[in-house]
């Protein structure tokens, strides 16, 4: 049996990895990568939406990373996986070197806050090696960091997410590892 501390960071890969999907298609549906996907555990879903507009703020320290729809790819990804329902958003930037990816337990509702199950911030610098910020094991046991939505419609019409988020994540496994709280909003539309 996997540990669910391990499971959650398969899914919150996963969620990157629908990000770095849809970033290298962006003129593509989302919902054909998703179907491209599937397999036994994990089925395509309605509400997952790659944003036409809007923006994703993601501040880690004294820094502010800015996603813009029009030109970098955002996703809104609601999946469920055997039973397990996952939402969340992944985003990669236009230059494929910054990319970011948070979920959180359930379904996607308007007012809705869920504690983070998956988070990363990765870094691509070529002329260094890739920097990268995972969810703690600390942080996950404390349950620190939350998903919260504070509109979502996936009806008739427009398809529109916004909402904010807080996570804590370490350059490493060790235990000791300090945590970068990182802190974000994002208002998207499909």
């Amino acid at each position: 049996m996997v540990a669910p501390y391990f499971k959650h960071i398969f899914y919150g890969c996963l969620l990157l990895f629908l990000a770095i999907a849809s970033g290298c298609r962006k003129d593509d549906n989302l919902e054909q990568t998703a179907s491209n996907l599937h397999n036994s555990s994990v089925e395509k879903t309605s509400g997952t939406f790659l944003a036409k507009s809007g923006k994703l703020k993601v501040k880690i320290d004294d820094t502010t990373y800015v996603f813009d729809a029009v030109k970098d790819s955002i996703a809104f990804v609601n999946v469920d996986t055997a039973g397990n329902r996952y939402f969340g958003l992944t985003a990669i930037n236009n230059g494929h070197n910054v990319s970011f990816g948070i979920s959180g337990l359930g379904t996607p509702d308007a007012k809705v806050t869920t504690n983070v199950a998956g988070s990363q911030l990765l870094f691509n610098n070529k002329s260094n090696l890739p920097e990268e910020y995972t969810l703690s094991k600390s942080a996950h046991k404390l349950d620190l960091g939350n998903l919260h939505l504070k509109k979502y419609h996936n009806g008739k019409g427009k398809v529109l997410a916004k909402g904010t988020f807080t996570t804590y994540l370490a350059k490493d496994t060790l235990p000791d590892s300090p945590l970068h709280k990182v802190t974000g909003s994002f208002d998207l539309e499909k």
